[in-house]
């Protein structure tokens, strides 16, 4: 829940006090975490998979959150999104915030931030090429994995769309 709807605030978007109601009216239990808050969410994750695997049954967590930026390149959310809440907002950015939290209870430097990037980036290197490298999808192959049964109106969507494709074969 990053508190808005495109250019929509949720307030306006939604009568319902909250997101994760919306779970609990239909009875799937649910829980509001601060979605900035990395062991927060961790920690709730964590919960909620359990109860799955033990329940076999859905559980909803709604992430707080505050979009801190345009929705899409072709938006202007300084149009819309007041100063003072953006500002409050990045001050709880969850990777400052969590970078704060290593440096004050875990003493963490400079040289392991640099480690961790490091890491970072040949891990999305080494995914980059590995998707690269992947065999290409066969025409059409994404509507084959949307449902269990493919609803006529899609599977007459399919047909069409290779149908263009043989043509231009």
């Amino acid at each position: 829940n990053n508190q808005w709807a495109i250019s929509v605030p949720l307030n306006k978007q939604t009568a319902s006090k909250t997101i994760a109601h919306k779970a609990l009216s239909v009875g799937i239990p649910a829980v509001r975490v601060d979605g900035n808050d990395a062991i927060a969410m961790y920690i709730n994750v964590q919960n909620a998979l359990e109860k799955i695997r033990q329940t076999q049954q859905p559980f909803f967590i709604e992430a707080l959150s505050y979009r801190i930026c345009d929705h899409t390149t072709a938006d202007d959310a300084s149009r819309y999104m007041d100063k003072s809440a953006y500002e409050d907002a990045t001050k709880h950015e969850p990777l400052i915030r969590f970078k704060q939290f290593l440096n004050s209870h875990h003493r963490w430097t400079k040289a392991d931030d640099a480690s961790l990037h490091l890491d970072c980036q040949q891990g999305i290197d080494a995914s980059i090429e590995n998707y690269k490298n992947l065999p290409k999808q066969a025409v059409g192959e994404f509507f084959d994995f949307m449902y269990a049964q493919i609803p006529d109106s899609l599977a007459e969507q399919r047909q069409f769309f290779l149908d263009g494709v043989k043509r231009h074969e």
